[in-house]
C-alpha cells in the first residue's frame, strides 16, 4: 500500500517543526541502533523499528518545510504516465526514454511497466548528472572571469 500526503497546513507545519526539533534531540540516541524504538501514542506504548523511528524524523522535516509527501513501495509497479509524472517530464518524452533504453522496464504486448526503484535510480543519476554539469559550467565561468 502507497501512501500520498497533500501538502501540510500551516498548523501542520508548526507542529511537525516543534516534534522535528524535539525528536532531533534524542535520534541521536537511536542513530546507529537496530533494536526497536519505544514510542508513546495517546498514552499507549508502541515498539517501533529504528528505522521507521528514523523514517518518521524525515518525515517530520519534510512537512516542517511544507513538503508534500508519497510513500512508495520500492517494488512497485508504475504505469508510464505515473512515471513521467514523477520525473515531471512529458509521457510521449518518457516513452523515447524507454525506447532507448534508458529506463528499464517490464513489457507485454503493447503495455509497459516501471519498477519504481529503477525510476528512482535514474532520477538520482540524472540529478548527479545536472550537479557535475553545473560544476563545471561554474568552473569554467570562474576561469572566464580570471581571464579577463
Amino acid at each position: 500500500m502507497d501512501a500520498m500526503f497533500e501538502s501540510p497546513s500551516k498548523a501542520d507545519k508548526r507542529l511537525s517543526k516543534e516534534a522535528s526539533v524535539e525528536l532531533k534531540k534524542i535520534a541521536k540516541d537511536f542513530s546507529g541502533v537496530k533494536t526497536p524504538v519505544e514510542m508513546v501514542v495517546q498514552g499507549r506504548v508502541v515498539m517501533v523499528p529504528a528505522r521507521a523511528a528514523r523514517l518518521f524524523c524525515h518525515i517530520l522535516d519534510n512537512m516542517a518545510q511544507g513538503a508534500s509527501l508519497a510513500v512508495v513501495r520500492q517494488e512497485r509497479l508504475m504505469t508510464p504516465q505515473e512515471a513521467a509524472d514523477f520525473l515531471k517530464i512529458s509521457r510521449p518524452y518518457f516513452m523515447k526514454l524507454l525506447k532507448a533504453k534508458e529506463i528499464p522496464c517490464i513489457s507485454t504486448g503493447r503495455y509497459h511497466r516501471i519498477i519504481y526503484s529503477d525510476l528512482l535510480a535514474y532520477d538520482q543519476a540524472r540529478r548527479a548528472d545536472r550537479f557535475t554539469q553545473m560544476a563545471l559550467i561554474a568552473k569554467r565561468a570562474l576561469e572566464l572571469e580570471l581571464e579577463n
